[in-house]
């Protein structure tokens, strides 16, 4: 960006009667205030369908003319703190900004450029804020603004939909409390609970933003509306499913259950049969009992299917519970990215969401965390009990989240206990390794867990447990057979052999070898490394093979070379 872009932006700015996602000022300081305008320019260019909002110091307001300023983002601060990561703090994941400064003839100018903002509206300290004209308003004033910004450029938010027959009288009481209840929770630090509790059920869901100005929505069906209020949003399907199969997969019981799903959650969560786990191995790693499965990551995996469910699919979300251990959440649509590593490894989780409204309205009651870092912790709840990291398979427009409560590899739990400085993308390396699935890693990834002695294999994706940690677990053995012995040993056991014999054929070499290769090499990696110590014999002018007749077929034979022979 240059000064020719500044001359183009000002320029702009005369040709129209009012822009409201740009604001202009010879000088503007206020940390508070710059906050609030960052919110307000993110959703306002959002609902005018522009890509940037802009503030511009060394403009005069009114006139557009560059007047110069004396501000300077490089030297502001909020009190001893930089500006940017106070900022953050305020606003949060959803606001992104980049600063300009310019030398002009009239002096500097400073351009800060705020993206729009992308379903949800930006905040800051937990407040939407929007332009009317050239003053900051608070964005839950203007809920038809509001409502454009979720259904951003035309792409459809179908939990935003109004029921037009519906009214509150279609809604559970007892679920409009606790989500009452909830609210406060969330928006202590701005609202009082005093002022909460005076005000009507249709104020409170209006700026719960669970309704549209006292219109009752999709959202508002799902999370509170009585069980038989779902024909408002037919044909439509709103129903979570229960499911209990032995280790054989066979059904043994079921239930459904229907809105309001902000009761429903705990409903469906009483069901599953949360039994206590005692581990039992010999090396003491674990002397206390915990829940098979932690409740949060139930209530989580639930939470997460309702926000992205496909209701017009007609699909339910369903949860089934295996006898031997296993828990598979299903839901039509996704609610990650591309996979889970993406979700793991990246700094900020996934922005955009298939229901917006219904997920910011599930962030109001307290059912799905703000900073949306709900995937990472439940990675970190399994890897603390020394569990398997859940699985998802997307496959055919639906996602199938699977998780297991008990230790599947006590390598991999003793690793755990040992390195608990372990980053989680560590942690989700050794947990596919421990399932069989190394090709789903990158070799960059295995060589990286090679160096810390985690693993050791022949080479990718043929890896396996370190000595180390099978010596600790009194395995050493097992190591042994992973890795196999060197190649003086086993040229050593061939050159035994015929010499014991004189004339051996390639088939009794093999026999005698294979038990000794390493367990982690193919038929076909173990003939071909009998091949290679066959050829390395050779080239060292050890053997010498001929043609011969054995058990009935002609066969390579090999011998011993003489050292008169050499």
């Amino acid at each position: 960006m240059n000064q020719t872009f500044l001359s183009e932006l000002v320029s702009m700015l005369r040709s129209q009667d009012e822009i409201t996602w740009i604001e202009a000022k010879d000088s503007l300081g206020d940390p508070i205030k710059i906050g609030e305008t960052i919110s307000a320019l993110a959703n306002s260019a959002s609902y005018a369908n522009q890509e940037y909002g802009y503030i511009v110091w060394g403009l005069q307001d009114g006139t557009w003319d560059i007047v110069g300023t004396e501000f300077s983002l490089r030297k502001f601060k909020h009190g001893n703190q930089d500006w940017q990561i106070w900022l953050h703090e305020q606003l949060g994941r959803d606001a992104h900004w980049d600063s300009f400064e310019f030398d002009t003839e009239w002096g500097k100018a400073v351009v800060l450029r705020v993206k729009n903002c992308w379903n949800v509206p930006v905040k800051f300290r937990k407040i939407a804020w929007i332009r009317k004209g050239s003053h900051n308003q608070e964005l839950l004033k203007y809920p038809e603004m509001e409502r454009t910004i979720f259904t951003r450029d035309g792409k459809s938010d179908w939990s935003v939909g109004i029921v037009p027959d519906a009214s509150l009288s279609d809604l559970d009481q007892v679920a409009i409390l606790l989500a009452r209840e909830n609210f406060k929770q969330v928006n202590s630090n701005t609202i009082s609970p005093v002022e909460i509790d005076g005000w009507s059920d249709e104020e409170f869901l209006n700026r719960a933003k669970i309704t549209v100005k006292g219109k009752i929505t999709r959202t508002a069906i799902i999370l509170l509306g009585r069980p038989e209020s779902t024909h408002f949003i037919s044909p439509a399907v709103a129903k979570i499913t229960w499911i209990l199969k032995d280790a054989n997969g066979m059904e043994k019981d079921y239930a459904h259950f229907e809105p309001p799903f902000l009761l429903a959650v705990d409903k469906v969560a009483s069901k599953i049969r949360n039994l206590r786990y005692r581990y039992m191995q010999e090396w003491t790693l674990f002397p206390e009992e915990v829940d098979m499965y932690d409740p949060w990551i139930i209530r989580e995996f639930l939470h997460n299917c309702i926000a992205h469910q496909d209701y017009e699919k007609r699909a339910r979300i369903s949860v089934v519970e295996f006898e031997d251990g296993r828990l598979v959440f299903t839901n039509a649509w996704d609610f990650l990215p591309t996979s889970l590593e993406s979700v793991i490894s990246g700094n900020s989780p996934p922005e955009t969401y298939r229901n917006s409204f219904l997920a910011h309205a599930m962030v109001q009651t307290k059912m799905i965390d703000a900073i949306g870092s709900g995937i990472k912790r439940i990675c970190q709840i399994q890897s603390r009990k020394f569990f398997p990291l859940p699985t998802f398979d997307f496959d055919n427009g639906k996602v199938e989240a699977e998780l297991l409560w008990k230790v599947l590899d006590v390598k991999y739990a003793s690793i755990l206990a040992r390195n608990s400085n372990m980053t989680l993308s560590e942690i989700f390396a050794l947990d596919k390794i421990q399932k069989g699935l190394v090709k789903q890693l990158q070799k960059d990834r295995v060589l990286e867990l090679k160096k810390k002695w985690f693993i050791e294999g022949v080479r990718y994706p043929n890896v396996f447990l370190s000595g180390r940690i099978s010596e600790k677990l009194g395995e050493s053995w097992k190591y042994i057979r992973n890795k196999g012995f060197d190649d003086r040993y086993y040229c050593d056991l061939i050159v035994s052999l015929i010499s014991k014999y004189e004339r051996v054929s390639k088939d009794d070499i093999r026999n005698m070898l294979l038990s000794k290769l390493p367990e982690v090499l193919t038929p076909e990696q173990k003939e071909n490394k009998v091949d290679n110590l066959l050829t390395k014999l050779t080239k060292l002018h050890h053997i010498v093979s001929v043609e011969g007749k054995t058990k009935a077929k002609k066969d390579r034979i090999w011998k011993l070379i003489k050292d008169t022979e050499k």
